[in-house]
């Protein structure tokens, strides 16, 4: 009899194992993100400023973009949380003539949007390059006159030594700088010179005596490349 029993408490014992082996339904499964966010967008390496305004659930982000760019056809690189979801989707050519709402969508369905606001930045007028003309007479007393004068630049080669006026002296040497711009470029007589620097210096004794000379600086500033001319004359 005790044999029996024993028997049939293994059997039970085993039946409950096996029920208990076969109803995987009874695991929890892990909870589903409430992240919904944008981690990052960008449109042509230019990342968004993300900003939400109070009591407003939807984000803003904006971005500029060089002043050349068509905002009917731009195309954002868009990063979300894990597991989430973004529409429109990334990497699809939209018009972001005006704003345009994202929407993204956590793993638990939780749903967040984002407005994203493109403009272009605004053209540098030609002429009103930001460039910085210094002209030097090196000696005994230097001098440095500022800006381009109404006669055009005349620079000497002779030094300047012993002048009862310092004022009076011819400058030997420019510095012109063009600061806040992208990229700078620089030509003298047509021929490339100082690279991508934000200032050069020119010495009159490199050049010719008496016959024009000319400095052109061309500058990219927000997408658009601009030229400005600066002559001189080297004289004894």
């Amino acid at each position: 009899m005790k044999k029996n029993a024993k028997s049939v408490f293994c059997l039970a014992s085993l039946l409950t194992l096996v029920m208990l082996l076969a109803l995987p339904g009874c695991k929890e499964e892990p909870a589903k993100s409430s992240k919904n966010d944008i981690v990052s967008f960008e449109i042509d390496g230019v990342d968004g400023k993300f900003s939400r305004p109070d009591n407003n659930t939807t984000e803003i982000i904006y971005l500029t973009v060089p002043a050349d760019s068509d905002l009917s056809a731009l195309t954002p690189v868009i990063t979300v949380s894990d597991g989430a979801t973004v529409s429109p989707a990334s990497d699809v050519e939209r018009d972001f003539t005006n704003p345009v709402t994202y929407t993204v969508t956590a793993e638990n369905g939780d749903i967040r949007h984002f407005t994203v606001t493109v403009t272009a930045a605004e053209k540098v007028p030609e002429g009103t390059l930001s460039l910085r003309v210094e002209l030097i007479a090196d000696g005994d007393e230097d001098v440095t006159v500022y800006g381009i004068p109404a006669g055009g630049i005349v620079l000497a080669v002779s030094e300047q030594k012993d002048l009862p006026n310092p004022n009076d002296a011819l400058p030997n040497k420019i510095t012109i700088s063009a600061d806040d711009h992208d990229y700078v470029t620089w030509d003298i007589d047509n021929t490339p010179y100082g690279g991508n620097n934000n200032i050069i210096t020119i010495y009159a004794a490199d050049y010719t005596l008496n016959q024009p000379h000319n400095i052109t600086v061309t500058v990219k500033k927000n997408g658009v490349n601009y030229s400005e001319n600066i002559s001189f004359t080297v004289i004894r």
